[in-house]
């Protein structure tokens, strides 16, 4: 985890610290409650990720969903990656299967920011934004010139950073990134604080390697990214491995100040052994752009020639998908009126969704408020949404660490209708903030067992409508504290899921257990000294969805000490689960604990 970036906390009136190049976000930002991770005052503030999602472990309505600590992507509010948006620098980018909104192909030197919209903030981006959006800023002709060396000595984690400008308006930067199996702490002493106590995880080991180069001509910006993963390794059970042999993710963008204009390729290879060797061979491009303009926003996003080729020992058996796709365009009009102590913002959207020449109709929307009297206000939001199906929902048929997956050609769309509100105190040092949130979910789409093959537990799974209204809701707070050189920070959130399959009430998935984040840092001239603890709640018995596993509770801690050298040089010591405590990412019953202790050095060089 990295504590030497500038996480903000929800900030009741702007963005802290954070240049949103696209008009149209300025307008929302009044009434979303935002989670950033930004630049503060260098630019080398983002590298101390391994993985950018470390940093939002701060925020317990962001959970994640995954097999292990490389694979993870975030679910917002509950609401995973098909119910997140993921844009890059404004343009939306696909998120099925693993391209998803965590970016894991990506080493998270090549983000300048990245920024969570939980809610109603969400509404102008796309119908399928139930639970938020996730928006990733590539570094471009803005930023400086850096070297970035870190060292972790669990799984020998490395990672090489370099940004360069040539010229003035030109900007390169080039990371590898790479892991060998990491250890994790005994599950048998999982009852433990503390323990000393290692495991080899035989998984998770990769290779990252990533290009970026960007370009500026008067008020257009051109960038190109290629990401490329080289044997991502995975281990499910004893008798069972995924890995990633090849990934590869090309990115072009364009943008200016009203308009992103963006194209993404990808190709890669998910295995699995399991006796025999499956490989699923996926490959496809997707193109999209917005245009704002005074009070509008015209959007489309499509995904063209989406392939998957299935493999049984290298011989071809059938294609999951061929040359699948679809399009998904809006008009969105948005508007702001600021009084003396109020502030009102709202949105709509008139979505169309297109598939196999089935056009339909997905509006969504949001109205909001700032009240403002003294050192209090308050936040109501109300948000609706419309989500269609992805193709891995609909089309899926394939082998799977745990059986088989079939996709679902009948699912209704999602219709969903938000509800928020927020209560908080804002005086000088000291913010405190009391939150509630309320989804309901009409023909909420969700994974279920189908049908079992073999007594090695092996399942069909599939997807379902559920009946009636799902609905998840959630409460918590967050307090952060300013005194001299002493920052205290405390958060916690409750949340909880419920639908209805086959006339029986039960958990939805991806709902995270409670979470608890405490975190002191002192400043003392040139040094920073940060200690953070994180409490996950059990989460056990009618709590956990069918298809899930239960977790005990647990409490990580970590500490950094960061020494600034000069002003452009930066030595860190990074120290995560310092009490090698067992701990759970997801729910996912195939997941493997987090890695135990780990110490990284870092060194950053402004130049």
């Amino acid at each position: 985890m990295n504590y030497f970036l500038f996480l903000a906390s929800d900030s009741a009136y702007v963005l802290p610290e954070v240049e949103v190049k696209a008009k149209y976000y300025k307008k929302v930002e009044m009434t979303k409650t935002s989670r950033i991770i930004s630049e503060n005052d260098a630019q080398i503030l983002i590298s101390s990720f391994d993985k950018i999602e470390e940093g939002f472990l701060k925020f317990p309505t962001i959970a994640f969903k995954g097999k292990d600590a490389h694979g993870s992507v975030m679910a917002v509010r509950g609401f995973s990656r098909y119910r997140t948006v993921a844009l890059l620098d404004g343009y939306r980018i696909a998120t099925d299967r693993e391209i998803g909104p965590s970016m894991y192909f990506s080493v998270s030197d090549m983000f300048s920011a990245v920024e969570i919209l939980e809610g109603s903030g969400a509404s102008s981006f796309g119908s399928g934004a139930i639970g938020g959006s996730v928006i990733y800023y590539l570094r471009g002709t803005d930023s400086k010139n850096e070297i970035n060396l870190s060292y972790g000595t669990n799984g020998n984690n490395y990672k090489v950073f370099v940004g360069y400008k040539p010229i003035k308006n030109f900007y390169l930067a080039s990371a590898f990134n790479g892991s060998d199996n990491y250890y994790y702490p005994d599950t048998s002493l999982q009852e433990k604080l503390w323990t000393n106590s290692f495991i080899n995880s035989q998984r998770s080991s990769y290779k990252k390697l990533n290009f970026l180069s960007a370009y500026k001509f008067k008020n257009y910006e051109f960038k190109i990214g290629y990401f490329r993963v080289f044997d991502l390794y995975r281990a499910i059970f004893g008798n069972s491995i995924r890995l990633y042999p090849k990934d590869e993710q090309i990115y072009f963008i364009t943008s200016s100040e009203n308009l992103t204009i963006g194209s993404h390729y990808y190709n890669f290879i998910s295995r699995t052994i399991k006796g025999d060797t499956m490989d699923v061979v996926y490959n496809g491009y997707d193109l999209g752009f917005n245009y704002s303009y005074k009070f509008l926003i015209f959007d489309y996003f499509g995904r063209m020639n989406v392939n998957s080729k299935v493999y049984k020992n290298a011989q071809f058996q059938y294609d999951e998908l061929k040359n699948a796709g679809y399009n998904n365009f809006g008009l969105t009009a948005f508007n702001s009126n600021k009084f003396k102590n109020l502030v009102l913002s709202y949105a709509l959207r008139l979505g169309f969704y297109n598939q196999e020449n089935n056009f339909n109709f997905s509006p969504s929307g949001h109205i909001g408020a700032i009240y403002n009297f003294n050192i209090f206000y308050i936040r109501p939001n109300v948000q609706f949404a419309y989500r269609f199906p992805e193709l891995v929902e609909t089309k899926s048929y394939v082998l799977r660490p745990r059986g088989f997956i079939i996709g679902n050609e009948k699912l209704n769309p999602e219709k969903a209708l938000n509800n928020e509100i927020a209560f908080g105190i804002s005086k000088n040092s000291l913010k405190i903030e009391i939150y509630g949130f309320h989804s309901a979910i009409w023909d909420f789409i969700e994974m279920i067992k189908q049908d079992t093959l073999t007594t090695n537990g092996d399942t069909i799974f599939t997807y379902q409508n559920l009946e009636g209204i799902s609905n998840i809701f959630g409460l918590g707070f967050s307090t952060i504290l300013n005194l001299d050189n002493w920052t205290f920070t405390l958060n916690y959130a409750f949340m909880e899921g419920k639908g209805e399959l086959n006339g029986k009430e039960i958990e939805l998935s991806d709902i995270p257990p409670s979470r608890i984040f405490s975190e002191i840092e002192y400043k003392l001239n040139r040094i920073i000294f940060s200690f953070n603890g994180i409490y996950s709640f059990a989460k056990k018995g009618e709590n956990v969805s069918p298809i899930e596993a239960e977790r005990p509770s647990y409490l990580m801690l970590n500490s950094l000490i960061s020494f600034l050298i000069k002003e452009n040089v930066k030595f860190s010591i990074i120290t995560t689960n310092l009490n090698n405590v067992v701990a759970y990412r997801s729910l996912d019953p195939s997941s493997m604990p987090l890695p135990s202790r780990n110490i990284k050095f870092q060194f950053d060089y402004l130049f």
